[in-house]
C-alpha cells in the first residue's frame, strides 16, 4: 500500500545521499530489486481531489490526493520545495497497470491515481520526471521506471536506494534488502507491511479501508 508519511521517508533518505559524488554514477543504473510499497493513511473521497496531514517528525505533512489532472499539474510545481530529490513509487492494478503514482518531496506528498489522472496532460509534473538532475530515489525503482514508460512517460534521475546503500557499505550488495529493512536500520524507523493489501487491486474505486488504513 501507499503512505505519504514513508514517502517522505524516502526523499529523506534520498536527501542525506543526493549530494554525494557516487548518487551522480549510481543514477538509472538499477537492479531487479523489487519495487518499494508504501502503506497509505489517507481518508479518500473518490469524487474530487483532496488535501490531508499526515504526521511526520513531530509534525504534519502535507499531501495532495489527485484524482483530476489539473489537481496533480498545479501540485507539481510545489512538490521539490527546496530539496534536490523526490521519491518515487507506483502501486498496480490486477492487469500489471500502473493504478497510483506516488511522489514525496521534503515538505509534502503527491499522491495521482490513475488513469483519473492523465499524465500526458500534466506538462509541469512530466519535465520534473524527465529532468536528470532531481533524483528521483526509491528501492527497486527500475520496476517503476518501466511500468510508467508503458503510459509514455520518461523518468530520469533514478536512484536505487539499496544499490546506493551497498555502495556505500550499509548493506552486503549480495542480500537485497527492500524499503523498509532499509528504513529500520538507517533511520530506525519501522514500516508495516501487509502483502496482501500492498499486492491487492489499486485500480478499484474507492480503496477499501485495509489499502487506506
Amino acid at each position: 500500500g501507499i503512505n505519504a508519511e514513508y514517502g517522505v521517508q524516502v526523499a529523506a533518505m534520498a536527501s542525506l545521499w543526493c549530494t554525494h559524488p557516487d548518487c551522480l554514477e549510481s543514477l538509472d543504473q538499477f537492479d531487479n530489486q523489487r519495487s518499494l510499497k508504501l502503506h497509505q493513511k489517507l481518508w479518500h473521497s473518490p469524487d474530487a481531489s483532496h488535501a490531508i496531514q499526515v504526521p511526520w517528525r513531530h509534525g504534519n505533512t502535507p499531501a495532495i490526493v489527485a484524482i483530476d489532472s489539473e489537481t496533480a499539474e498545479s501540485e507539481a510545481s510545489r512538490l521539490v520545495g527546496g530539496g534536490c530529490a523526490l521519491g518515487l513509487d507506483t502501486e498496480w492494478d490486477s492487469a500489471r497497470e500502473v493504478a497510483v503514482l506516488q511522489l514525496a518531496g521534503e515538505d509534502g506528498c503527491l499522491l495521482c491515481l490513475l488513469p483519473e489522472v492523465d499524465l500526458q496532460r500534466c506538462p509541469t509534473l512530466l519535465a520534473l520526471l524527465a529532468d536528470p538532475r532531481l533524483v528521483k530515489a526509491g528501492v527497486g525503482i527500475a520496476q517503476d521506471v518501466t511500468m510508467l514508460r508503458t503510459k509514455g512517460v520518461v523518468v530520469r534521475g533514478c536512484c536505487d536506494l539499496f544499490l546506493l546503500a551497498a555502495r556505500h557499505g550499509h548493506v552486503p550488495p549480495s542480500q537485497p534488502r527492500g524499503l523498509a529493512a532499509l528504513a529500520q536500520q538507517l533511520l530506525s524507523v519501522v514500516i508495516p507491511k501487509d502483502d496482501r493489501v500492498r499486492r491487492s487491486d489499486w485500480s478499484l474505486r474507492p480503496l477499501s479501508s485495509e489499502q487506506l488504513v
